[in-house]
């Protein structure tokens, strides 16, 4: 672990994980590239905090208590492989699109249910995974 994670996770202990994870969402909310997708033929917008660190990937959208409808989280691996989800920590309902490498969506999940610990899986690999509120 670097030492700005290790930074990072102490002032989490410090602060409350509540209060870090909100403001570590929000840092990421803003400023951030524009995406579109195109869901059943039909192109929709986003704005879409990245996450590529291990940390940014662990807390994903957890503790983020509103979400603009075109807002969302793209999460970005190196590689294919099944994605797990959980809702655990996630106060918002969420769709979750599950992306392969040729950058194309072959799963939705509608209606993520918040705060589930039910494991949402893939059931193909994904190298990417978008999560937008749910709707």
């Amino acid at each position: 672990m670097s030492k700005a994670n290790r930074f990072f996770l102490n002032i989490a202990v410090l602060l409350g994980e509540g209060l870090f994870v909100v403001f570590l969402i929000n840092r990421d909310l803003q400023n951030i590239p524009t995406i579109t997708i195109n869901v059943e033929n039909k192109p929709l917008t986003y704005q879409a905090a990245v996450a590529e660190t291990t940390i940014q990937k662990t807390l994903g959208l957890m503790f983020q208590s509103s979400l603009p409808s075109s807002s969302g989280m793209l999460f970005k691996y190196d590689y294919s492989q099944v994605r797990t989800f959980w809702m655990a920590g996630t106060p918002l309902p969420l769709d979750i699109m599950f992306i392969g490498s040729d950058k194309r969506i072959f799963q939705i999940v509608r209606n993520a249910k918040a705060q589930s610990t039910d494991e949402v899986v893939s059931n193909l690999p994904a190298q990417f995974v978008f999560e937008v509120k749910a709707g």
